[in-house]
């Protein structure tokens, strides 16, 4: 897939793939946008029947069952909101494409901008009526084998067994860690372990609801981008996510974005703010760690040019902040 010329954004999309899916076989337009760090191409199509986003992942061998078990996740959500892309299928009834080491998706494109603090409280209730969409749609004995084996009655849920071994491995580093990250790990391990002692219920989840993953067009939630990391979870590690970041750091506006999430969802005063500020500071211990690691990393070059040291230095900054929020509420 390369450039007509450096000069023009305009990419051609593989002949296979174009034949493989109704919606690409006349495209006007094929632009590359730019994604996350995960290495997976994804293309703005502009078609007569309308705009795609087509998304190629690298993939050693295909994933049938997770690839069915997205997309009847997104027709589901997409059936009952608008704030979900519609997924396509091949012409064989496929929800993805696999050609040469990559897998290929077609989604409907959701123009918009990324989640400010400004368009916060949009952004939330997004969330809120999102999982509104899949509490009732998800049947975890309809789980493929690829995906975790676990049931809404039987704690804890995913996101705290992930978390406590990344920041459980992080301890492990040869990599030596300032004091304020193995401060901020300690607490963070002694937390995820408190709540995963609790029962929560689980259903299908964004996975990844950063601020980005949720575009905004004339102060109204466009809809939410990026399926990739959707799992069946506690809703809270999304809010966690996107209220986190949001936040950056800043506890008590995170707080106040989980009460709107609360309300819009109908928890009313069960907010959980105290878990959610949990979530959010072991993300963010885990992702210092990271970037630590990264930047001292054979490939530390690839990371520095997309901006690796200024970035663990701001997720520093917003761990301090957490620490100190802690600290203040004893």
């Amino acid at each position: 897939m390369a450039p007509v010329s450096n000069a023009d954004p305009v990419y051609r999309l593989p002949p296979e793939v174009q034949r493989a899916f109704a919606e690409l076989r006349d495209p006007r337009r094929v632009e590359l946008v730019p994604s996350g760090l995960s290495g997976a191409r994804v293309l703005r199509v502009e078609a007569p029947t309308g705009r795609y986003a087509v998304k190629a992942c690298q993939q050693a061998q295909p994933d049938a069952a997770r690839d069915a078990w997205v997309a009847s996740e997104l027709s589901r959500a997409n059936r009952r909101t608008p704030h979900m892309a519609r997924p396509y299928t091949t012409l064989h009834g496929e929800p993805a494409f696999f050609q040469a080491g990559h897998s290929w998706q077609v989604r409907d494109w959701i123009e918009g901008s990324p989640a400010t603090p400004a368009t916060a409280d949009v952004a939330v209730r997004g969330l809120a009526a999102l999982h509104a969409a899949w509490s009732e749609s998800t049947r975890v004995a309809d789980l493929p084998s690829t995906l975790p084996s676990i049931s809404p009655s039987i704690p804890p849920p995913p996101v705290f067994a992930t978390r406590l071994a990344a920041l459980e491995a992080a301890a492990d580093d040869p990599v030596s860690a300032t004091t304020l990250e193995t401060g901020a790990r300690a607490l963070a391990i002694k937390q995820m372990r408190r709540f995963a002692r609790e029962v929560f219920a689980v259903q299908t989840v964004h996975g990844d609801a950063r601020p980005e993953n949720a575009r905004v067009r004339e102060g109204k939630l466009a809809g939410w981008i990026d399926d990739g990391a959707l799992a069946v979870d506690t809703p809270w590690r999304d809010v966690a996510r996107l209220t986190g970041e949001l936040a950056d750091g800043d506890a008590a506006y995170r707080d106040q974005l989980v009460r709107v999430y609360a309300e819009a969802s109908g928890t009313g005063d069960r907010a959980p703010c105290e878990l959610v500020g949990a979530l959010d500071l072991a993300a963010t211990v885990i992702a210092v760690s990271r970037w630590r690691g990264w930047l001292a990393g054979p490939d530390r070059e690839r990371w520095q040019e997309v901006g690796g040291i200024t970035r663990r230095e701001a997720l520093e900054w917003r761990l301090d902040r957490l620490l100190r929020a802690s600290s203040s509420q004893g």
